[in-house]
């Protein structure tokens, strides 16, 4: 084994950075379907950031679109960029290295065009990290040409004032169309100034460039950008296409909070929440057909080996064609037992019969949003649901085989009295009741967020309660509900709702609010046990402010930070609406009724559709009320295989069961027929024969898997092989009887190498302490006296040593690679770099001194 060579080609991001963090499959960058472009053919480098960790952050779908988009271009690369987390950012501020682009590796200040994703307000402060650990003047009239162009997109953008400082330009709206725009302006432009781009992105309709409209004053005396001088058009993608959609998916190596292949099967909602952004801001209702889907999954699918489909949307069921849509996703996936999720279900009962019918794979949980606990305040919301219409959901639901749901209210809502929140406390436990009438070990779950008013909607105008009111009406709800075991709560935390409030209705006061709580520490917030509140209550008092200047109601005639925008929808219409909420009217779905003239159907380009939506029967004949779909019963294995793989390079800093998921989707990419356990949570039948600690080298391992039909061993190896990401190898593939012991029975010793690396040259004496440790690690673990006498090699290459033993695996134990690092570290010896390497996987019998 060639030590130096070994050494040096690993980086160092590899040895200084990735050895020395806590969850490196963060920061590969080598997943599926990730883009690696040459740069000699880039004419532009595009860094999409989201501020938050990997986790949250690949699985937002608006980031793949624009990632896919723009990497398209054959002169554009566009790569990620995540928030580090604590340990990361450390290590870069310790050693003052840039923070880098995901999949080069570069910093990120050689990208051109910088896009971050506003999905939170309490992402701002990360996105101020972000910056400064890339090494980015935080405001942008101190950025030169030499910085690259900060734009901001998503959902908060809607109210921009609050970053407006720290951003070049905001795209304002929906981001598939415009991003190519922007793109093209930026290729054909390259040797303008920073100013000359900006000047020239400010025509286009979507963009906000600060700078282009000057500050004046509202009623209040507080800044806003003056209207009459220029209005902001948002963005809005005509169509949902297959054009503008996602042409690879990413498959994440690391488990995210929002796992699977997402699709987008409509976008905009016209129920009409009074307090919801995204169903004011993203009319008019635009939906993909069941074929469109259908060639998006069939296209997708195969291509990533994900386990589930989600079918997105902020009311799925509302789609107009909804069972046909569903039918024709279960003919795509029900082969490959992928899973069907519907993440946003109406309240009514045909919802949990659409559940149940794509239940038969794996069954996700069911999750409900009353809002409100009495009848009167859901009127104030918009919602007509009564408290029976929810009590025959719960019924059907535990009918049906589900042993939990999930319902989310939220408190503070205007005109709440104690009276609500009694209703609130009453009507679950009204529905915990009508559920162990059914099924006794039934569970409800709560999820309890505090109101915050959001811009363009009608309770903009409305007062945010404090964070003593919100802390004081979760002690009564969790008092009244305390002595329900079966009533599991989670209240969102106080803090959180409280800097929301701040933020989400914010102006450039705000800014200075943000950068003070930065500094004083506040980032990664998303988290409920992030929360940095003292920051932030030391930033307004800093700037002579307070919650209630940001959490106030809001006059009627009141010029807001975010009325330069023109979303399509009046400001006088949301304003009736707010009146509207105070009189507990309902005003209906406009796809179903009437026109209600919010202002989107005059928008050039546009005209709102009244969908004539499909009868609401359930797509399979579902019988009596208490039979529940039937779970897929799969095949019984007709063939065992014993696969010799291995991991080097990036891949071997993922974990144990990263390592096994993503074997799971190398299989089912490579569209073999896996065998799956049976029942409502099927999973695939594999296994590893012993676990490697994340950084360690498996140049042979084993792998035993079972299929569904037999297949020839050539096939499978060369279909494997084409689906293996970055670092996978697959040496071997043997069919072996089904009746065999089991790998883990079968492993019998492991042959192991390890590099240490040390600051000052080996003398003999650190060499022969160093044997004679592993020596009598390896005799106390053998109990066979013809294993005794164990031989360890040992290389020297200046001031690096190379180690080779066999270890027995003896009830599984085994002398591990962990156990000589943390001898070394005891004894102080000056280790510069540790390297294991699993040579080899010995099987079925240990070789004797003989041998």
């Amino acid at each position: 084994m060639d030590i130096e060579n070994l050494i040096e080609n690993q980086t160092l991001f590899e040895t200084e950075i990735l050895s020395y963090v806590e969850h490196p499959s963060r920061y590969l960058g080598t997943e599926w379907n990730a883009i690696h472009k040459s740069t000699e053919e880039i004419r532009l480098r595009v860094a999409l950031v989201f501020p938050d960790l990997y986790e949250l952050g690949l699985g937002n779908l608006g980031l793949q679109i624009l990632y896919s988009l723009l990497n398209a271009h054959p002169h554009i690369w566009a790569e990620r960029v995540y928030a580090p987390d604590k340990d990361l950012e450390q290590l870069l501020r310790q050693k003052n290295y840039p923070l880098f682009l995901w999949e080069s590796k570069d910093p990120v200040k050689q990208a051109d065009w910088v896009g971050i994703t506003l999905q939170s307000e309490l992402t701002y402060t990360t996105v101020l990290n972000i910056l400064n650990l890339a090494h980015i003047p935080l405001y942008a009239n101190e950025r030169t040409d030499k910085d690259p162009l900060i734009c901001a997109g998503g959902p908060c953008c809607f109210n921009p004032e609050p970053m407006a400082p720290f951003i070049d330009f905001f795209v304002i709206g929906e981001g598939e169309d415009i991003i190519l725009k922007i793109a093209e302006i930026l290729l054909s432009n390259k040797r303008a100034s920073r100013n000359e781009k900006l000047g020239l992105l400010s025509k286009i309709n979507g963009i906000y460039v600060p700078d282009s409209i000057p500050l004046t004053s509202n009623q209040q005396g507080i800044p806003v950008p003056d209207t009459s001088t220029k209005k902001v058009f948002r963005a809005i993608t005509k169509e949902l296409t297959t054009k503008n959609y996602i042409r690879k998916y990413i498959v994440p190596f690391a488990s995210l909070i929002h796992d699977g292949l997402s699709i987008e099967v409509m976008r905009g909602c016209t129920r009409g929440c009074r307090f919801c952004l995204a169903g004011c801001a993203f009319r008019p209702v635009r939906e993909r057909s069941p074929e469109e889907v259908s060639s998006l999954l069939s296209s997708l699918l195969p291509d990533t080996g994900l386990e589930t489909v989600s079918l997105v949307s902020l009311s799925t069921c509302d789609h107009s064609k909804i069972q046909d849509l569903l039918q024709q996703t279960r003919q795509i996936t029900q082969p490959s037992m992928t899973s069907i999720s519907l993440p946003s279900l109406r309240l009514d009962s045909f919802s949990v019969i659409l559940a149940d019918s794509i239940s038969s794979v794996r069954r996700s949980g069911l999750t409900f949003a009353p809002e409100a606990g009495s009848e009167r305040l859901r009127k104030m919301i918009n919602k007509s649901v009564t408290d029976e219409d929810l009590m025959e959901i719960i019924r059907i639901a535990f009918q049906k085989g589900w042993t939990h749901i999930k319902l989310y209210f939220m408190i503070g809502l205007p005109t709440e009295t104690e009276e609500d929140l009694d209703a609130l406390i009453n009507l679950s436990i009204q529905c915990l009741n009508t559920a162990k009438k059914i099924r006794h070990s039934a569970h409800i779950h709560l999820g309890i967020s505090t109101f915050v008013p959001k811009p363009w909607t009608p309770f903009q105008w409305a007062e945010q309660i404090s964070l003593e009111e919100t802390i004081e009406k979760q002690k009564k709800v969790l008092s009244g509900l305390k002595k329900y075991k079966a009533i599991k709560i989670n209240f969102h935390a106080p803090e959180s709702s409280f800097i929301e409030g701040l933020l989400s209705r914010g102006d450039r006061r705000t800014s200075a609010i943000i950068l003070s709580a930065w500094e004083q520490g506040a980032k990664l917030e998303t988290s409920a046990d992030k929360i940095f509140l003292e920051h932030w209550l030391y930033a307004l008092e800093k700037h002579n402010l307070t919650g209630k200047d940001f959490l106030r109601e809001r006059d009627k005639d009141e010029i807001f930070p975010w009325d330069f925008i023109d979303t399509g929808i009046k400001k006088d219409w949301l304003y009736n609406e707010w009146q509207t909420a105070h009189q507990y009217k309902i005003t209906s779905d406009c796809r179903e009724t009437n026109c209600h003239q919010c202002g989107i159907q005059h928008r050039e380009g546009f005209h709102c559709i009244h969908w004539k939506k499909e009868k609401d029967e359930p797509i399979i004949e579902i019988g009596s009320p208490s039979h529940s779909s039937p779970s897929i019963t799969p095949s019984p294995p007709a063939q065992r295989l014993l696969l010799k793989v291995g991991k080097v390079g990036l891949a071997r800093f993922l974990s144990h069961l990263e390592f096994q998921t993503a074997w799971i989707r190398i299989l089912r990419r490579a569209q073999l027929p896996l065998a799956y356990t049976q029942g409502y949570h099927a999973h695939a039948r594999i296994s590893i024969a012993l676990p490697a600690p994340v950084g360690e080298i498996l140049q042979e391992e084993y792998i035993e898997t079972w299929f569904q039909k037999e297949h020839d061993t050539n096939e499978i190896q060369q279909q494997i092989q084409s689906s293996l990401p970055e670092g996978f190898l697959l040496h071997t593939v043997e069919s072996i009887p089904l009746s065999s012991p089991s790998l883990m029975e079968r492993v019998a010793g492991l042959h192991y190498a390890v590099i240490i690396e040390t600051e000052k040259p080996y003398e003999t004496e650190n060499i022969k302490e160093l044997t004679t440790f592993i020596q009598t690690q390896l005799e106390e673990i053998s109990q066979d006296t013809t294993l005794n006498s164990f031989a360890i090699e040992t290389k020297i290459e200046k001031n690096s040593l190379l180690l080779l033993w066999q270890t027995p695996v003896i009830k599984g134990k085994f002398f591990k690679p962990k156990t000589l690092r943390e001898y070394l570290k005891k004894k102080q010896f000056p280790v510069k770099y540790f390297q294991s390497i699993r040579l080899k996987t010995i099987l079925d019998s240990f070789p004797k001194n003989s041998e």
